[in-house]
């Protein structure tokens, strides 16, 4: 089966880098989320575009007429991929289109790699065929540390793999090839996802963005999350616990956002958002785990993060990320 991209999408990622690995990268990114469709629209009409654009996300505040544009939402694609790059094309995906499923997702983009470097040779003229003779191609630069009951492993995977993309389905985990992958010599195979490394403190954090400079971490924050923004400024003055709250217009110098994943209670997904927050805040690795009231201050600035606790009001259905400016 062929996947066919907008012919000005792929002369537009062409345009916007000369490096073929992000050319290839962005390219298998779209055609993951739109088929490479410039006038995609998902996610009940938030997502928008060839890279789906959500307006909770990187497509905040612009019009989808805007996000259908190959050009701009490359350009704002190309800008939130360098500052996430990865070795392996599937995480560096997964870490800039913060999906719900970051490892399904990877294996996803990976997946498609071959398809995106056969349509970027041709120029975006043909569409690439994807078959079951890419596994070999796909294989090439990890085939000398593998036994050969491994690449086998490998070849069934990718081609379960393409099979699920192209039939609009998630791929197999490939956590579970991982773990079975057994090698000949010390080589690691070069698509093996790593742990993303979120390490902080963020050191300094972005200033800006209004509020006395606390509005651009607290969203660099948010976006780390992967989640959406279900709140942020509002005209609610008190918290439950009787203070003026972060999120309220008249507090000049704080801000907030609520973030959200649809649910009630805590999720796998939420506690692994809450522990990249507070891990980049210098925080404990696995503080979603437990949650609670985690507070710091970094260059003047005092961040509290509210999440499975009644602290201030009902944080079981949302994380809290509040900044002010405190020195």
């Amino acid at each position: 089966m062929a996947l066919s991209p907008n012919p000005a999408l792929v002369q537009a990622i062409q345009a916007q880098t000369p490096d073929p690995k992000f050319q290839t990268v962005l390219l298998a990114t779209a055609l993951a989320e739109s088929g490479g469709r410039l006038d995609a629209v998902g996610d009940n009409g938030n997502s928008g575009g060839p890279y789906q654009e959500n307006s909770y996300g990187r497509g905040h505040g612009i019009p989808m007429t805007q996000r259908f544009d190959p050009v701009a939402s490359t350009a704002r694609a190309y800008r939130e991929f360098s500052q996430l790059r990865a070795d392996d094309p599937g995480q560096w995906a997964a870490r800039a289109q913060r999906p719900a499923d970051p490892v399904g997702y990877a294996a996803k983009v990976r997946a498609l790699i071959p398809a995106a470097q056969g349509i970027l040779r041709s120029g975006g003229r043909a569409a690439a065929q994807v078959g079951t003779q890419r596994a070999s191609t796909a294989l090439s630069p990890i085939a000398g540390g593998l036994t050969p009951a491994s690449l086998k492993l490998v070849g069934n995977y990718l081609r379960a793999s393409e099979q699920a993309v192209l039939a609009g389905q998630d791929p197999p985990d490939v956590m579970g090839l991982v773990n079975r992958l057994q090698f000949s010599s010390p080589a690691t195979p070069s698509y093996a996802p790593a742990a993303a490394s979120y390490g902080g403190p963020i050191s300094p954090l972005p200033n800006g963005g209004g509020w006395a400079g606390t509005q651009a971490p607290v969203s660099k924050l948010a976006e780390l999350s992967g989640l959406k923004i279900t709140s942020a400024k509002r005209s609610t003055k008190m918290t439950a616990s009787g203070h003026p709250s972060d999120h309220w217009v008249g507090t000049k110098n704080g801000y907030a956002n609520d973030l959200g994943w649809g649910g009630e209670r805590p999720t796998p997904q939420s506690d692994a958002a809450a522990s990249r927050i507070v891990s980049a805040l210098g925080g404990p690795a696995d503080w979603g785990k437990t949650g609670g009231v985690f507070n710091t201050t970094i260059n003047g600035v005092r961040y509290q993060i509210l999440y499975r606790t009644n602290t201030g009001g009902n944080h079981w259905n949302h994380i809290h990320v509040g900044a002010r400016r405190v020195g």
